[in-house]
């Protein structure tokens, strides 16, 4: 019964992410409103630099000071946080979908990975990157059912010796699924190390699933149908990708 903000639409090439509004509303009851990217990077740019800096204060605490990032991209990061903070309160979101790529990297030169973790992690507010509707609707759901955090995460490798199949992002989900290691402002992991001279951009969340039990889950079809299994997040040599991430 909530309601999603798109931003940006969805982002390029990922066809597999369309959706229809009308079905998603008859089916679960969720609303989706739309909007463009300027709406939220036009507050980034506004944000009075003493709410920058408290942000700041805030996420060099809870990281320990485990910040890897330029300052120009810690203070964009904390703009855009706001900016995103600003705006689900004015339109009262329960979550938002955003088209993260390429158009921050265009017009703010930085990834708004870590932004998104710390809307989730301060406000409880999924963020859904490249623009995935039923990836926010999913967390919603999930949220609302466990009452803990609910995390966007691709399968992105598996080791057949272990049964394993590894979950991650490059860094935008929250952070409270930490390990004791805790969790890092880094720099993206590709952005900027393939091309000539390129700038290491920020700014996105890194850590490791602590162990235990979590549950994976998909809203698809509009709503309609849910795939759903049981797991455990387990230890072994290997960490995976830098970013959010856990082996199951």
């Amino acid at each position: 019964q909530g309601s999603v903000g798109l931003i940006g639409g969805i982002a390029p090439t990922f066809y597999n992410f369309t959706f229809d509004e009308r079905r998603i509303s008859d089916s679960i009851g969720l609303q989706v409103q739309h909007h463009e990217l300027h709406e939220v990077l036009d507050r980034s740019k506004a944000i009075d630099d003493s709410r920058i800096r408290a942000i700041n204060e805030s996420i060099a605490h809870r990281t320990e000071n485990r910040i890897q990032i330029s300052d120009r991209d810690l203070n964009i990061t904390a703009s855009i946080y706001a900016a995103l903070e600003d705006f689900c309160t004015e339109h009262q979101y329960t979550g938002l979908a955003i088209s993260d790529w390429p158009v921050f990297q265009k017009e703010l030169d930085i990834h708004p990975g870590f932004a998104f973790s710390w809307l989730e992690d301060q406000k409880r507010i999924p963020v859904a990157s490249e623009g995935d509707v039923m990836g926010a609707a999913t967390m919603i759901m999930m949220n609302a059912i466990s009452l803990k955090d609910a995390y966007l995460l691709d399968m992105a490798a598996i080791d057949t010796d272990n049964s394993a199949m590894l979950m991650w992002h490059c860094g935008g989900s929250p952070l409270s699924l930490a390990d004791n290691s805790g969790v890092r402002c880094i720099n993206h992991s590709t952005l900027g190390r393939k091309v000539p001279n390129g700038r290491m951009t920020g700014a996105v969340a890194d850590l490791v699933f602590r162990e235990g039990p979590v549950t994976v889950s998909r809203l698809s079809d509009d709503g309609n149908v849910l795939f759903s299994f049981d797991a455990n997040v387990i230890v072994i040599e290997s960490k995976g990708y830098e970013g959010c991430r856990g082996w199951i």
